[in-house]
């Protein structure tokens, strides 16, 4: 059953996701898995169809839709078990860039998000874990500082 809000664009968009998930994902989650990674010609290949900023706006490479067609790849890559192409992190970051970056930034790395030349990723900790917590360091022991 197709979604009250998916238009005859929308759905012919969803026939292309779908025939790309189906041909150049679900076959290579396996080998994904094992190398912990997906092949960068997926990124590109996807990049090259318009599915990896669907939502962007063209003058930064994007694809010019809506919210609707990201949530449309989203929808198909969870249809078909996706657990390894994650665009919904590199739609995070292009989204990230876009609202927060500098125009500089936005015409540098939204280009190459959109094709796939990049990969967008998240990194970061929280205050109080080992990577930011200066007394979790272990302190010399006494004996060490004693002679």
């Amino acid at each position: 059953m197709k979604p009250s809000w998916e238009t005859e664009e929308l759905s012919e968009f969803r026939k292309q996701v779908r025939r790309f998930v189906a041909a150049e994902v679900t076959p290579h989650e396996p080998r994904w898995a094992k190398q912990q990674h997906v092949d960068r010609d997926t990124w590109r290949k996807a990049g090259s169809l318009g599915l990896l900023l669907p939502d962007r706006p063209v003058e930064y490479g994007g694809s010019g839709g809506t919210f609707a067609h990201l949530a449309v790849v989203v929808e198909e890559l969870a249809a078909a078990g996706d657990t390894a192409f994650a665009t919904g992190v590199h739609a995070i970051v292009a989204g990230y860039i876009q609202n927060q970056g500098t125009e500089e930034q936005k015409k540098r790395y939204l280009p190459e998000l959109a094709t796939g030349e990049m990969v967008g990723a998240i990194a970061m900790t929280e205050p109080g874990t080992a990577a930011t917590c200066r007394p979790c360091a272990r302190a010399p022991s006494a004996a060490a500082t004693t002679g």
